[in-house]
Formats: structure tokens, sequence, C-alpha cells
């Protein structure tokens, strides 16, 4: 199996700190986050990775070269213009094998374990899956709403605050089949607001599992430093071309 994860992102809301570092590169817990994610990747026995790459592509080429020293076989897929979330996948149609695959969104930290989740998610029978957490409040990012049999009925981006239509938050983490990829054009689009969607209108099924814990995002500097308060902001600035950790 395959695992897509998405890096290309700018992550402009975050200023300073992503100038001129990819946002998926910010440290926490002592390693960049895209590493934590290869890393949960390659625990639960996919190794063969694609990622995206956009905003100074070298700081990630560089550091990670073709993951054989974490276990992975890496692949990297440059975008001159940014594809969004879906766009980004369509490019490598030709490259994934197999029916299914995952996606991945890069630049947030999984609390709950690959190895556990991956074998839940891959047995499903939905050809298309969404993975989400439960949060109290619905200002984190996009929501998840769910019909009568479980299965997601619609997508609700950035809620309004004070406003509470759902608890399901997008995680980031899905699995897909390789049918996706006729209802994905070329050029930009996403998933949560383009893609997804035209699933459900053309009457296609798109299945749900709620992780067992919250999926940690770093969309500003505020909320980057309240994550983890022994992480100093100045570690986030990597040099390209250092030594693999």
């Amino acid at each position: 199996m395959y695992a897509f994860i998405l890096a290309a992102g700018i992550g402009s809301r975050l200023g300073k700190y992503t100038y001129t570092t990819p946002k998926p590169m910010l440290r926490y817990k002592g390693k960049p986050l895209l590493q934590h994610n290869i890393e949960n990747c390659v625990r639960a026995g996919i190794k063969d990775i694609i990622i995206n790459l956009h905003h100074y592509p070298e700081v990630i080429t560089d550091y990670f070269g073709n993951g054989s020293h974490l276990g992975a076989r890496i692949q990297y897929l440059r975008e001159t213009n940014l594809l969004g979330t879906s766009g980004g996948v369509k490019n490598a149609s030709n490259i994934i094998k197999g029916s299914d695959f995952i996606v991945v969104y890069g630049d947030n930290y999984f609390q709950d374990d690959f190895q556990d989740i991956i074998p839940q998610i891959t047995s499903s029978n939905s050809n298309f899956l969404v993975c989400s957490y439960t949060s109290d409040t619905t200002t984190n990012g996009g929501l998840v709403l769910l019909n009568k049999r479980g299965l997601i009925s619609n997508f609700v981006e950035k809620p309004i605050e004070g406003v509470s239509v759902g608890s399901f938050i997008n995680a980031g983490l899905y699995k897909l089949n390789r049918s996706i990829f006729r209802y994905i054009p070329q050029g930009f689009s996403d998933f949560a607001k383009d893609i997804f969607p035209k699933l459900i209108e053309s009457g296609e099924e798109i299945g749900h599992f709620s992780l067992s814990n919250t999926v940690k995002a770093f969309d500003t500097p505020e909320l980057y430093k309240s994550m983890d308060k022994k992480t100093s902001c100045k570690a986030v600035f990597l040099e390209i071309g250092r030594a693999h950790v």
C-alpha cells in the first residue's frame, strides 16, 4: 500500500516561521511533523511514500532523501503551482499501485498510532473513508457530518465561531480507492470542498472512522507554541542540507 503525504502548503498564517521553511518541517517533540508521519506510516507497514512539494522543497528532500534511513521508500512530486489537497494526489495516479492507498496531511500531528488505525480503516468495505476526531470546539477545522447510517453526508469548512453543527473534525487521514482519480480534475482542487461533495452527489458512499485521540494542528504561532511549551520556536528553522537525525 502507498501513502501520499501532503507537504506542499506554504503555511502563511505562521508568518516568519514558514518564510523559508515548509510547514510540515516545524518541529514537535524533537522531530519535524513530517518525520512523525513518515515513521507512523512505516510502523504500520506502509513503506512506499509519495510526498508532494512546493514551498522550499529542498528543505524536505535534503533532510529525508530517499527515506531509507527511516525504513521508507520516498518519491517526491514537485508542484510549480499549488494544486490543493486532491489536485496534488491526482499527480500520483500513475505511480500508486494497488487498489487502495492512504492520504495523510503532513502538517498534522496524529496522537493515534497508525499501526492500530491502518488495519481497521483498510479492512472497511468503503471505497472512500475519512477519519475524524471529536472536539468540544468547532473552530479547529472542517467538520464531518454523518447520516443515520454513520456515513458522511456533508463537510462544513471553517465553521463560524460559536455555532455548533457537529463535533467530528476532519483529521486529514483518508483511505481511498484508486477509482477516486476519475473524480479529480487536472489542476487545483480540494478533497473536502470539491471532491468529497462530488462523490456524495454521485451516489458514492464515504465511510467514517473516529480516532481515539485528537489531532494536533499548528496553524498559527500562538497555537504552535501552546501545543508544547518545551518546543522552542527557534527550532522551526531547519538548515538546508543538515544531517539526518
